[in-house]
């Protein structure tokens, strides 16, 4: 099992069991009434509670929006904060960090600014994309945006089960490095 693996099972535990808590404090009684405020499915739900599935990136920042909850809470996210370093995605090689961001995200996180050499990705120039790092192709879903390495250069491309593509290049799996997922795009 690699540390990736084990990061993302440990956050995944963590959002059903903080849910749970948030449920007591705001005195959410079921699941129907937890669906109800946070517009997801409650037999989604009933499964995320049962432990048969994950609650998924999307649901979990849908109920935290719902609930008026802080982006990442149900991540047990440290409310302190870390610095965040950024890069472009040319810098990135070498680690050379052009700032940091006071946030609460994963100590291991960093954002990729998007420039317009790379603004042909899914990415409009000028956000910034927080990832995370990971190595397991098995953990991605289809259209995640990554950043793998490819022929000692690093691309953001959208995994599409196969290959790894944006609109100006296709990647065979087995040719690329998985580094990071994003998680989230900032303005």
């Amino acid at each position: 099992m690699t540390a990736q693996k084990n990061i993302l099972d440990n956050i995944f535990k963590k959002r059903s069991d903080i849910l749970r808590n948030v449920m007591k404090e705001y005195s959410i009684n079921s699941l129907k009434k937890l669906s109800e405020l946070s517009g997801i499915d409650p037999s989604k739900l009933s499964l995320v509670m049962s432990g048969k599935t994950t609650l998924n990136e999307s649901n979990a920042r849908q109920i935290e929006t719902k609930l008026n909850l802080p982006l990442y809470y149900l991540d047990g996210i440290s409310k302190q904060g870390h610095k965040i370093p950024v890069y472009t995605i040319e810098s990135y090689k070498n680690k050379e960090e052009l700032f940091h961001i006071d946030m609460d995200a994963n100590e291991d996180s960093f954002f990729i600014i998007i420039t317009e050499s790379i603004a042909k990705s899914s990415l409009q120039e000028g956000t910034k994309a927080l990832f995370i790092p990971m190595e397991n192709i098995s953990l991605l879903k289809l259209n995640d945006i990554c950043l793998v390495k490819y022929k000692n250069l690093h691309h953001i491309v959208d995994y599409k089960i196969t290959l790894f593509k944006n609109n100006h290049l296709e990647i065979n799996l087995a040719n690329a490095t998985l580094i990071g997922k994003c998680i989230s795009i900032h303005l």
